[in-house]
């Protein structure tokens, strides 16, 4: 291995030491704790899925997404990882759709249940890792991935082949400077600290098929240094 290959692993080493706590503990607690102490922001005491839900650029996410809803005829959506459900809200607004959005935080579904469920919207407790996935016509999984370790995206990604459509977003660093996949500690934080991302056509993921659909530039600041970056969407039609 050349010295600068290595001198990237001890940094990426490095900057994990201090979720090093989160290595034992169950993805529930993990992600629980990061809403109740308003890790990714928000007002105390309410439920912020963090500042990418509320980007500029969502818009075009949210179009791109009901023009593939529409052009497949797409009747049926699971949202893996839906969060406080800002973005996905605007998406069922605009097409006709039975929507499932699934989140292992229980009392995240509470308050979704009670704040958002409908005739056709429905929220469920939801361990992509370890559960198994409800059925639908599209799997959507919106900045998630990048959250868990390499071991559990291997878990949950050879789950999605069941599902005809796979729309999955990441936020990757982009330049000379990226290497893909580090693998870390689940927690709140991103491999863009360590100038990396969840590159799902790279090893060790390998997903066939993964067109690019949406690409939209937002560079990640960390620590006073801005590193090139974009929130890169794939869709997978599976046959």
């Amino acid at each position: 291995m050349k010295k600068h290959a290595i001198l990237r692993r001890l940094h990426h080493w490095y900057r994990e030491r201090e979720f090093w706590g989160f290595k034992n503990k169950p993805v529930e607690q993990i992600f629980s704790d990061i809403y109740k102490n308003n890790t990714w922001g928000g007002p105390s005491g309410e439920f912020y899925s963090g500042d990418g839900t509320y980007s500029p650029n969502i818009h075009l996410y949210i179009n791109k997404v009901v023009e593939i809803i529409n052009a497949n005829n797409i009747k049926s959506v699971l949202d893996i990882g839906c969060g406080d459900f800002a973005v996905m809200s605007q998406v069922v607004d605009k097409v006709d759709v039975n929507y499932t959005g699934g989140d292992v935080v229980k009392d995240l579904i509470d308050r979704n249940r009670q704040w958002f469920e409908g005739p056709k919207t429905k929220f469920i407790q939801l361990n992509a890792i370890e559960d198994e996935l409800p059925k639908a016509d599209l799997v959507m999984i919106r900045q998630v991935l990048q959250h868990l370790s390499n071991g559990q995206i291997l878990k949950i990604l050879p789950k999605l082949s069941k599902f005809r459509y796979v729309l999955i977003t990441e936020h990757v660093v982009v330049g000379d400077d990226a290497v893909p996949n580090y693998d870390k500690i689940p927690g709140p934080h991103i491999r863009s600290r360590s100038s990396s991302g969840v590159y799902i056509d790279l090893p060790p993921f390998n997903m066939k098929n993964a067109k690019v659909v949406l690409e939209t530039r937002e560079d990640e600041t960390f620590k006073g240094k801005i590193y090139p970056a974009v929130l890169r969407t794939h869709l997978i039609e599976n046959k």
